[in-house]
């Protein structure tokens, strides 16, 4: 209780902190706005899907997307998904709040700084930086990191000034969560500890208390580096820790065009982005030089742990780069320098060492491009990391504004989808009950078969039909666009043909049962007469009971002529742990290429794997001619 009344009265707010909280409430107004309304990214996605919501709290599989499960992520979009509902902005709820802590943790650190325009303007040092707000707005452990992160630092800091040992627990217990949060901040969690034990060195006190206090912040880490040493070797094992770059010039490269996304086309982000870390990080060397040699003590001591971090952390990545051969940071992987970075120029500027105007005058000039960047960064629509999906969401309320009329010879609606749309797309499907919506994702190579939509990202633009494609959704911001096929639209339709599915020579009776060795379930094999060859519309359609954690039903459907393949393709039930319930397995679609008498279509039902009882009804094949009428 006295620590926490003691809290209290340090951390009053008064009148004195207006400015301040009025431009933290609206960057995390900003915050909140984007996590509203930015569509789920791929990643997302696939965490929603695999490990969110079939309830995967540990890593199940240490495949190539093994990594994609953030363990402090996952398990709280796990309670939000409970607790709230599987919206995009409940899912990232955790992170929007991670988002508050950075935010309050910032405030508090530069708060007592006078006059109140210099603590402004330390403030914006710290959070205005158009990449690290994007995780703030995202359902992925960055975030959570970031903010776990500076929090450490922080109170690392009051640690080297105060000694007390329950401050310098604190500092720990923020950086384990920081690496749960994200296996990318373990290696900050091992510098803290490092920065601690040299402190503890450094510091006077008698042998027994440094040993004492050494025990009690290694106890304080153990859960953390026990959980972290497992999950690293099953990753390693699995072959999952393989995100990252080769080289220093990598990291410089693919941190520097994410940081600097939005600079003016004249400037170089590679150049800026070396000049700017060189900054941050060579004002605060060399203020402690100074201060050393001044003997200035009591000065240095802030400013010691958070270099010390920062050694300890580049030696690390370094060291588990040359023996173990782990990928150094790549992209998103290199997000912490941000707040690393951030944390030591502002408090260099805040300290005595840099005199009584230098820092000031520094903190406010810096500010100024910063903020610049902040403001050609700021919309509603994308992320930096994952820009060409920000709009999925509207184009999928488009084309399910389309699915609410359901014909006999429309029970599904199929999408061909870019990559990065694709699993965001599947999302949706799911959130919102489209089991009408079969989705397919685009491959290089293959050629563009005939279906409903088409969402064409950045790098398929030449590929679009300028005939028989209608413009529905225009992505400026994310430069991804919705297609609908024109030749699928305002048909009539009357049935020509109906069959059933066959198992051979054995009688289909009710319900087919695909597990083990048993996995076919069932065929169609048509022959096109001259009537149905022209210009014919097939629907395969089917009720299934899938088990989509371990295994899935499929069907494989190709036209072929003398033996030859004209066209093929394929569906599947979705992904993640199914319920008891039964679900719709269908596909429907004009072929792309003219079809002749004497042509076949042959559709082959299977179960992926075997391992699990899934059930098949006995499928139906429907051929649809243009109405006359």
């Amino acid at each position: 209780m006295k620590h926490l009344r003691e809290f209290i009265t340090e951390h009053r707010v008064g009148p004195r902190d207006l400015p301040l909280l009025l431009v933290w409430c609206a960057v995390w107004a900003y915050v909140m706005a984007r996590a509203v309304h930015v569509s789920f990214s791929w990643d997302e996605a696939y965490t929603y899907l695999h490990h969110v919501r079939p309830g995967v709290l540990w890593p199940d599989r240490f495949d190539a997307m093994g990594a994609n499960h953030h363990l402090l992520n996952v398990w709280l979009m796990w309670l939000a998904n409970g607790l709230l509902g599987n919206a995009e902005w409940m899912l990232r709820a955790p992170n929007v709040f991670a988002g508050a802590l950075y935010l309050t943790v910032a405030f508090l650190l530069v708060r007592n700084v006078r006059p109140w325009p210099v603590s402004l303007c330390l403030f914006l040092l710290l959070t205005v930086h158009p990449y690290m707000l994007d995780m703030f707005s995202l359902a992925r452990g960055y975030g959570l990191g970031m903010a776990f992160m500076l929090l450490s630092l922080v109170m690392l800091r009051k640690y080297a000034s105060s000694f007390r040992t329950s401050t310098g627990a604190w500092a720990v217990f923020a950086a384990g969560s920081a690496s749960l949060s994200n296996l990318t901040f373990l290696n900050f969690l091992l510098a803290v500890l490092a920065t601690l034990f040299v402190v503890l060195m450094i510091k006077g006190d008698t042998l027994r208390s440094k040993w004492m206090r050494l025990v009690l912040f290694i106890a304080t880490a153990a859960p953390f580096l026990m959980i972290n040493a497992v999950l690293t070797w099953h990753l390693k094992a699995g072959g999952s820790l393989y995100f990252g770059s080769s080289d220093i010039e990598g990291v410089i490269w693919s941190v520097a065009i994410k940081m600097f996304y939005h600079l003016p086309d004249y400037e170089d982000p590679v150049s800026t982005f070396k000049w700017v870390l060189a900054i941050s990080l060579l004002i605060p060397f060399i203020s402690l030089v100074i201060v050393v040699v001044r003997r200035q003590r009591e000065v240095a001591w802030p400013l010691l742990p958070g270099l010390l971090v920062l050694v300890f952390w580049t030696a690390g990545l370094g060291f588990e780069h040359l023996v173990f051969g782990t990928p150094l940071p790549h992209a998103r992987t290199g997000v912490p320098i941000i707040p690393l970075a951030s944390f030591l120029l502002v408090t260099t500027l805040m300290s005595p060492a840099m005199g009584r105007f230098a820092g000031r005058a520094a903190a406010c000039i810096l500010v100024i491009p910063l903020c610049q960047l902040q403001v050609r960064a700021y919309n509603l629509a994308y992320t930096i990391e994952w820009r060409v999906s920000g709009q999925v969401r509207e184009m999928f309320e488009t084309i399910q504004k389309d699915m609410a009329t359901v014909l006999p010879h429309r029970p599904v609606r199929t999408v061909l989808s870019g990559f990065e749309s694709y699993m965001p797309l599947r999302y949706y499907a799911e959130r919102d009950g489209a089991d009408r919506l079969v989705i397919h994702q685009m491959r290089n190579g293959e050629p563009f078969l005939r279906w409903d939509y088409y969402i064409v990202e950045f790098d398929a633009l030449d590929k679009i039909d300028t005939v028989n494609w209608d413009l529905r959704f225009d992505g400026t911001a994310t430069n991804t666009r919705l297609f609908q096929d024109a030749r699928n639209v305002g048909i009539h339709k009357r049935l020509a043909h109906t069959q059933y599915g066959s198992l051979g020579n054995e009688e289909w009776t009710g319900h087919r049962m695909l597990k083990g060795d048993q996995r076919y379930g069932g065929t169609i094999r048509y022959v096109f007469n001259e009537e149905t060859a022209r210009d014919p519309w097939l629907v395969v359609d089917m009720e299934v009971r899938a088990d989509g954690k371990d295994d899935w039903i499929s069907f494989d459907l190709g036209i072929r002529r003398n033996g030859v393949n004209l066209e093929s393709r394929t569906t599947y039930t979705q992904e993640g742990a199914r319920g008891p319930e039964w679900e719709r397995l269908a596909l429907a679609f004009g072929p792309s290429l003219e079809v002749l008498a004497g042509d076949t279509l042959e559709m082959t039902i299977w179960a992926a794997t075997g391992q699990r009882e899934q059930w098949v009804a006995r499928p139906e094949l429907r051929v649809y001619l243009p109405d006359a009428k």
